[in-house]
């Protein structure tokens, strides 16, 4: 026997004291055609928000594919919202600090710095903006909203800044104006943040939707929103993105910061102790 895809189980449902839903119960099974239909002000429409996890029943259960459903509007909006503060603030403050600091990193080069060491201090800064980060937006979340699994949604929440921190670096040497970064940072994370939210976007299940820095992030965050699992392959989808913006930005700025020849000038003789002429 085919398992219900759809299960509805003993729902209530009050607004006051008038009773919408009393006792709602039926399974909907893989093939079949399923009709709701009712007077005006029978609870359709309430029903249906259930069923869809906008709203949630006063008693009852609803399940689907065999797992409970504790999904609502509010809170994927909330997962929305920060992704989107996250993204912006993370990829402003890489993109600023890159793009100011590198003619500076340019001259500690010049002057016998390591190298190496500059770019270790960009990656270091990177983790510890996007932890801090993070651990604001998942600690302000928390204040509205307990999550299934906090300590995911805050991984999905630093998994997005890494991606985006690494993108504000490469910008930061690769863009010359202030403003065409800003303008750029901006306008990936409204869209990508949109184009993950399947209550916004009517097409968040197509396959263009994963060529995204938040696929990744969004996968986890509602995961740990709603669930007790770990994808972990995302985990790796979201380094994947880190390791292509950061190795190239930091392989211009490589490039930009190189000391490709230095010229040092003789150094004139130093004069001998002045003598006084003996007096006659």
């Amino acid at each position: 026997m085919n398992q219900a895809v759809l299960q509805a189980l003993n729902l209530y449902k009050s607004y006051g004291r008038h009773k919408i839903l009393k006792g709602v119960h039926f399974e909907v099974f893989p093939g079949t055609l399923v009709g709701i239909v009712g007077e005006n002000g029978a609870g359709k429409s309430t029903l249906l928000r259930i069923l869809a996890g906008d709203l949630r029943p006063g008693r009852g259960s609803v399940i689907r594919s065999g797992v409970f459903l504790q999904v609502s509007t509010r809170d994927v909006t909330y997962l929305t919202l920060g992704f989107n503060a996250i993204t912006m603030i993370v990829g402003f403050i890489l993109f600023t600090s890159t793009r100011k600091n590198t003619p500076f990193d340019h001259r500690l080069v010049l002057n016998g710095y390591p190298q190496s060491i500059v770019i270790l201090a960009k990656l270091t800064g990177l983790l510890v903006v996007a932890t801090v980060v993070s651990l604001y937006a998942s600690v302000t979340l928390f204040a509205f909203w307990h999550p299934v699994s906090l300590p995911v949604v805050w991984l999905s929440f630093f998994c997005a800044a890494l991606s985006y921190g690494g993108l504000g670096l490469l910008l930061g040497v690769l863009v010359r104006g202030e403003l065409e970064g800003f303008f750029f940072i901006i306008m990936l994370s409204l869209i990508d943040t949109f184009v993950q939210n399947p209550l916004g976007n009517p097409v968040a299940n197509q396959e263009i939707v994963k060529a995204f820095p938040a696929f990744a992030p969004t996968q986890i965050a509602v995961a740990g929103g709603f669930t007790h699992l770990m994808p972990w392959l995302y985990v790796l989808y979201t380094l994947a993105w880190l390791a292509g913006f950061a190795l190239l930005g930091l392989a211009i700025f490589t490039w930009k910061t190189r000391a490709w020849s230095v010229h040092t000038l003789p150094m004139a003789p130093r004069a001998g102790p002045v003598q006084e002429a003996a007096p006659h």
